[in-house]
């Protein structure tokens, strides 16, 4: 799969935009924007420190508010790199190996 939704012939049909609320299936050429890597990177440390990835958590690592990281989860859940499972946030492998990057 490539990431993009099938057209109404079942071929698939490339988005004709990606914009950094809207982009999936993101493969590995792919740059996220600065913002969207330091929370990937975040969720990654606070995995490897033994501490849940909750958005409370998050939001402390990161010196921002919580409101801040709900609409970030949400984005990141959308462009499928976490999953939010009784109020953890972990990465998909498509996030963990963006995570993994920096």
């Amino acid at each position: 799969m490539n990431g993009h939704l099938p057209g109404p012939d079942g071929v698939d049909a490339a988005p004709e935009h990606l914009d950094e609320d809207d982009a999936t299936g993101l493969g590995d050429h792919v740059d996220l924007p600065a913002a969207v890597a330091a929370y990937l990177e975040a969720i990654f440390e606070l995995d490897e420190d033994d501490i849940t990835a909750v958005q409370v958590r998050i939001a402390e690592r990161m010196g921002v508010s919580r409101p801040a990281v709900s609409e970030m989860v949400r984005k990141l859940r959308r462009r499928g790199l976490v999953v939010v499972e009784a109020g953890q946030v972990r990465l998909t492998a498509a996030g963990m190996e963006h995570a993994e990057r920096r």
